[in-house]
């Protein structure tokens, strides 16, 4: 997996930016502290939230995002066909999943990432 990446990295297709805290979210953009203690403000059109096993669930509380009792915590309220969330454009995977093992956590974006580019192209072709 890592290898894909780091190729789009390279192709200036995909930037990684890593940061020490997120200040907001918003519809079109995100504003982080990066660990230099820049504030970096990002234009975006998705956010995936990526923080391990044992998921805060604030931040998607905060979004409006609904939660209910999975099979060992609780998680997102999300269609399981999409794993979109109530929330239009906040999708889930992994341990914010009912799948809490790492290959559906693996085999999630390669589903999710496609219809998110569709999504994104029916948006911009209707404006």
């Amino acid at each position: 997996m890592r290898l894909p990446l780091e190729r789009q990295i390279a192709l200036g297709h995909l930037r990684v930016v890593l940061y020490k805290q997120v200040l907001s979210i918003t519809e079109s953009d995100v504003v982080v502290t990066t660990e230099e203690g820049e504030t970096l403000t990002l234009t975006n059109d998705v956010v995936f939230v990526l923080i391990g096993s044992d998921a805060d669930l604030t931040l998607l509380k905060n979004l409006g995002v609904k939660t209910e009792s999975g099979k060992l915590t609780e998680i997102p309220v999300y269609d399981p066909e999409t794993f979109e969330t109530n929330v239009p454009g906040i999708y889930v995977a992994g341990h914010f999943t009912h799948a809490r093992h790492i290959k559906a956590a693996i085999d999630v974006p390669r589903k999710v990432v496609p219809l998110i580019a569709e999504s994104l192209r029916a948006r911009l072709s209707s404006k």
